[in-house]
């Protein structure tokens, strides 16, 4: 198994009079080269065997990247991959093209659940992978 707990890069705070290059989400730029040169690789599944992938987040900054969009879109239809997403509560149109497949399971974190959160992802992770 290979784990990564790698930091993509996605955004900075950038110093006060230096300019912006690249989209922005409030004080954040969105460095998208670094990004995609550090998150793609990490999201990629070209082998045979079944795999749980780990995204957090599926939000705003990230879905500038049409390339990483394209590439979750990818994993979502493979048959090999368990994907375990956060994402935003607020709507965004391709957050809720996934929340709204059948496949899908939507566990909404709250302050009750969230110390058991993890036996229960588990859980439903190894129901889906069984099947």
């Amino acid at each position: 198994a290979v784990v990564s707990t790698q930091s993509t890069g996605l955004a900075r705070v950038l110093p006060e009079g230096v300019q912006a290059r690249g989209p922005k989400v409030s004080k954040y730029t969105i460095d998208l080269n670094s990004f995609e040169q550090n998150a793609l690789p990490l999201i990629n599944h070209s082998g045979s065997d079944v795999t749980i992938i780990v995204i957090d987040e599926i939000g705003k900054m990230e879905l500038f990247s049409h390339r990483f969009k394209a590439q979750v879109m990818k994993l979502f239809e493979s048959d090999l991959v368990f994907l375990l997403c956060t994402v935003p509560v607020y709507s965004i149109p391709f957050v809720n093209s996934l929340k709204s497949r059948a496949d899908v399971d939507v566990i909404e974190v709250t302050r009750e659940n969230r110390d058991s959160l993890a036996d229960s992802l588990l859980d439903v992770l190894m129901k889906k992978i069984s099947n």
